[in-house]
């Protein structure tokens, strides 16, 4: 299971037009740690060690253009005070911080960087906005996407000691093209939204590389570059997810009995998910483990030279065909599936 997360570094950012949410006006052409940006706004100097929240979003449809410029929290924020770099509503799951707000729709936040925060950037029932091109550095969870959180673009953004969290999240989110690495979970997803997309990251050196507990509706998870982590891509108690396309190599966790995953490239705790043209080599134990329920489906994987089984799978499991191993710990290769190369079905 994720590990607790340490969440501290240096460095900060100021801003070119804005309104505070009282209506109060900037002086000159920057702003303050916890203003509230209601317009279009382009950085020109960092914040710095920001008590609280860095800036906070306070309209629909503004662009937050931090041009290069830093962020930077005092480092001793704690998940009962507000403490969020850029907050497009609070994040109440996560941190006690009345009064509640909402986030707002239409809103981009891009090029910069955030640290030394409890949590990076928080969109909290905010759609149709854009998270591009951030570094996020250290935060407990570096971007955060919660309460019905829909149809947003988190997209080239580079996060170091921080994850990607998805929870309680709307529909049709695209998490795409972004690095994420040494967090307890790169990228966490849990709840019922449908149509969430998870595509084209590379995702190293954490617990869990991508990991969905609680999570059902139809998430795709494609073409993704997930290597050195304890467990590659884990689904715990979780249904209707495509698997296609990722290659998923070097899980280096133990299993033990407590957490079974461990190891795994692929592994499987639930039902009604499909594994498809993956590539999965060199992981401790098993390539591709399809655990607790025979409805999945395999096909056309690769799983080559993992420690245990290329592919283990309950009886019953639906076999799709196409499957491929060889050169794994296991003389079986694979187990309940057929798989090329081997000639066997055990």
């Amino acid at each position: 299971m994720p590990r607790p997360i340490g969440r501290a570094f240096l460095t900060a950012l100021a801003v070119t037009t804005f309104v505070l949410l009282n209506g109060g006006k900037a002086l000159a052409n920057h702003v303050q740690c916890g203003d509230v940006i209601t317009q279009d706004t382009t950085l020109d100097a960092d914040l710095i060690d920001c008590p609280g929240d860095g800036l906070v979003i306070g309209a629909d449809n503004v662009t937050l253009d931090l041009n290069g410029h830093t962020i930077d929290g005092d480092g001793i924020g704690s998940v009962s005070a507000c403490d969020t770099g850029i907050a497009n509503g609070e994040a109440s799951r996560f941190l006690d911080c009345p009064p509640k707000t909402e986030g707002h729709d239409g809103v981009t936040i891009k090029d910069g960087v955030v640290r030394n925060f409890v949590l990076g950037v928080s969109l909290e029932a905010a759609g149709q906005g854009a998270v591009r091109g951030m570094t996020i550095l250290g935060a407990a969870a570096g971007i955060s996407l919660e309460d019905g959180s829909a149809e947003n673009l988190v997209t080239q953004n580079k996060l170091i000691s921080s994850g990607i969290s998805l929870r309680e999240a709307g529909p049709d989110n695209r998490i795409q093209g972004n690095s994420v690495s040494g967090s307890g979970s790169g990228i966490y997803v849990s709840g019922f939204a449908d149509g969430n997309r998870i595509e084209g990251n590379s995702i190293s050196n954490n617990q869990a590389g991508i990991f969905l507990t609680d999570s059902f509706g139809d998430t795709v998870i494609k073409d993704n570059s997930v290597m050195d982590n304890e467990v590659g891509i884990w689904l715990l108690e979780s249904q209707h997810t495509r698997i296609e396309g990722n290659r998923v190599l070097r899980s280096s966790g133990e299993n033990d009995a407590a957490f079974s995953a461990l190891g795994d490239g692929i592994h499987l705790d639930d039902r009604q998910n499909e594994i498809v043209g993956n590539v999965t080599s060199r992981n401790r134990d098993d390539g591709i483990e399809v655990a607790l329920s025979p409805e999945n489906t395999l096909a056309r994987n690769t799983a080559n030279r993992n420690g245990d089984l290329g592919i283990e799978a309950i009886p019953g499991v639906v076999d799709g065909r196409g499957n491929r191993a060889k050169h794994n710990g296991n003389p079986l290769q694979c187990l309940n599936v057929s798989c090329k190369d081997t000639g066997r079905k055990k």
